[in-house]
C-alpha cells in the first residue's frame, strides 16, 4: 500500500494515483460492538486514490505500478 502513495498505477483498465493511506477505522469496531476488533484489522487498511483515467475494475484485477 505505501508504495502506491504518490504514484500512478493501473487497476483493471483504470489508471489511478495513490493519495493517502487509510488505516482501519475504530468506528467499525465500535459499530460491531467489538472494540478489540481493531487489532485484527491493523494491516487491512487501504488507500485513497484519484482517478486519472476511468476504466472497468473487477474482483481479482492485479495492480500494476506505472510511475
Amino acid at each position: 500500500v505505501e508504495t502506491l502513495i504518490g504514484r500512478e498505477f493501473q487497476l483493471g483498465t483504470a489508471i489511478l494515483r495513490g493519495l493517502k493511506r487509510y488505516p482501519p477505522c475504530r468506528h467499525l469496531a465500535e459499530l460491531c460492538g467489538a472494540p478489540d476488533l481493531i487489532r485484527y484489522l491493523a494491516y487491512c487498511g487501504g488507500i485513497g486514490a484519484e482517478v486519472v483515467e476511468g476504466g472497468v475494475l473487477a474482483v481479482g484485477d492485479e495492480v500494476a505500478v506505472i510511475t
